[in-house]
């Protein structure tokens, strides 16, 4: 079975309300190799299939060993973070935890079920040096191989200590890093900004898992974040299918909340409820959640040309083989209104090669004592980027004609004489794979 096949049928049965078990049964030995050897796929598993049936004895065993592995690596993680902690609060250093053990309760049973690789925090910009320096009083670096840094943390501060990669790809003996972020949405690299992040600060609270207590997001922040979190990752390209099944888990879950749900209302802006909208339903289309009606409401004021995104191309990022792994591009300018901004996230996603460090990151970093070190490390930059430049090129140019046959789908889709897009939440993952497959 194709790579692209194993994924279908795993995502199939992943689903929430209408799963199809029968579905594993089509996966072959091999399929289970690929699934358990990738980190995205085998992190739902590990997620979630602790009470699969069906599963082939060995892939039950392997998964197993994964949830021993997780939740040895999550008493490290615990006890790493309190030391961060500890050295953080010596210095005055506020901070929230943010992903990892922080999405919890809803985006998983508990954090030792959910494999995490680095610790996320974020402090406010003027803090954020300081908080880098107290980590590197504590034996961390920053990682220098990160290259271009992300859009929104310094580089992962990483722990000087010898490590050898295994085959494992859950091994609980890997380093523990630290991401440092600095904003909550980076508005000069998305073009746009919802109204109120600002407030999540204040909102803050503390929270308490196992013999664990840390400062992070409130519940409805908290949920706004991890989905702006997707919604960046699917405007830069495609989000990781681990990442919108966790956030599809907690909409699922807390449905029927209605408390929850209203003081959602109440806390988020128009603007930011919209956002959060397009990335529970992209859940909604994947993994089959159930969406409360707050959520309905929302979808059913998106424009016409977003819909019309979704309907066309929302699923193109949840396998490789359904087509561009940059569709989620197109959606960007959709949500920008100067044509400036638009043509701008336009040729980013199509040439760019990543974010250049941020001003906090370029001071926080040590100045070269010799004129020789600078010069050897701009030379290296130069070489590195060109090695890249020269390998893209011509896939990214051999793309060109079916990625702007997609925005244009998109277009004649949105001005579709017959009428407006549908805007109802189906079809979903069973209606829209069969079409992809087909």
């Amino acid at each position: 079975m194709a790579a692209s096949g194993v994924a279908i049928s795993l995502f199939r049965a992943l689903r929430f309300q209408t799963p199809d078990a029968e579905a594993l049964r089509k996966i072959t030995h091999s399929g289970w190799e690929s699934i358990l050897s990738n980190w995205q796929m085998a992190r739902i598993l590990v997620s979630f299939g602790r009470d699969y049936g069906g599963l082939p004895d060995w892939v039950r065993a392997r998964i197993d060993q994964y949830l021993f592995d997780t939740a040895l690596r999550f008493e490290r993680i615990k006890a790493t973070y309190s030391i961060a902690a500890k050295a953080l609060a010596e210095v005055k250093v506020d901070h929230v935890v943010v992903k990892g053990f922080s999405l919890f309760p809803g985006y998983a049973e508990h954090p030792k079920f959910r494999p995490s690789g680095d610790i996320d925090l974020y402090c406010l910009p003027k803090s954020i040096l300081r908080a880098q320096q107290a980590l590197a009083e504590l034996g961390y670096v920053p990682n220098r191989h990160q290259g271009h840094l992300p859009v929104d943390h310094l580089a992962t501060m990483m722990p000087k200590a010898s490590w050898t990669s295994s085959a494992n790809i859950f091994d609980p003996d890997m380093p523990i890093g630290f991401e440092l972020h600095f904003c909550l949405w980076n508005e000069s690299t998305m073009r746009f900004r919802p109204v109120g992040l600002e407030q999540f600060w204040n909102r803050r609270i503390e929270r308490k898992v196992d013999d664990l207590s840390f400062f992070a997001l409130h519940l409805a922040d908290n949920l706004a974040y991890t989905a702006l979190n997707t919604l960046r990752d699917l405007l830069l390209g495609s989000p990781s299918p681990d990442q919108v099944y966790g956030l599809g888990r907690f909409v699922h879950t807390h449905a029927d909340n209605r408390p929850f749900w209203k003081e959602w209302l109440e806390l988020h802006h128009p603007s930011l409820r919209r956002l959060e909208a397009i990335s529970f339903r992209l859940a909604a289309d994947w993994f089959d959640c159930k969406l409360p009606e707050e959520v309905e409401e929302e979808v059913d004021h998106f424009p016409v040309t977003v819909c019309a995104w979704f309907r066309e191309l929302s699923m193109s990022a949840l396998c490789p083989s359904f087509g561009q792994t940059k569709n989620g591009i197109w959606l960007h300018p959709l949500l920008l209104r100067s044509f400036k901004d638009r043509i701008y996230v336009l040729r980013k996603g199509l040439f760019f090669r990543g974010v250049p460090a941020s001003r906090e990151e370029a001071q926080s970093l040590p100045r070269a004592t010799r004129p020789w070190s600078k010069v050897l490390r701009c030379f290296r930059q130069l070489i590195s980027y060109l090695a890249w430049f020269v390998s893209r090129s011509a896939m990214r140019l051999a793309k060109f004609p079916s990625f702007f046959l997609h925005g244009l789908r998109i277009w004649l889709s949105a001005i579709n004489i017959t009428g407006k897009p549908s805007r109802s939440f189906q079809p979903r993952v069973s209606e829209q794979v069969s079409r992809h497959e087909a």
